[in-house]
Order: structure tokens, then sequence, then C-alpha cells
């Protein structure tokens, strides 16, 4: 949904850049605990395709956090729009 509403700004043969991190499932802000919802590599790459760009790069690399989980990503895409 989310990348559907931010192409919406990227002309047709445009470029959609995104870098971002995956795994996370939750965050905390002060004393309050949010939950984060699952993203993976599949989830994102479902996500630019349906949202109708053609994907033209990705690169992650897993890292670990104290206090987090081994599947945390950091990650980064190009898309174009058709």
């Amino acid at each position: 949904m989310v990348v559907c509403n931010v192409g919406t700004l990227v002309k047709p043969g445009g470029l959609l850049v995104i870098m971002g991190v995956g795994g996370v499932k939750h965050y905390t802000v002060g004393a309050v605990d949010f939950a984060h919802s699952n993203l993976t590599e599949n989830v994102l790459k479902q996500a630019i395709g349906d949202a109708g760009f053609e994907l033209k790069l990705y690169r992650s690399t897993k890292f670990e956090v104290a206090l987090q989980t081994s599947d945390l990503f950091k990650f980064i895409l190009v898309a174009r729009r058709a």
C-alpha cells in the first residue's frame, strides 16, 4: 500500500529509490513498545511489482543489534516505473 501511494509521485520511466531496515518486529519510544510490520525481502519485492515498478537494483546486508533479532537487515532498492 505504501509503495503504491509513494509510487504515484514517480512519473512513468522515473526511478524510485528506497532505503530502510527490515526484520524489525517492534520498536520502543520512551517506555512505550510499538509493533512493526514484519518487512522481508520477499514482501519488498512483491510490493514493488504490485505497484507497477520493475526492480532494477536490490542490495541488503544482515546485521545484529544488541537485544534484537538476527533477522534485521538494511536494504536499498531502485525500481523503474513502467
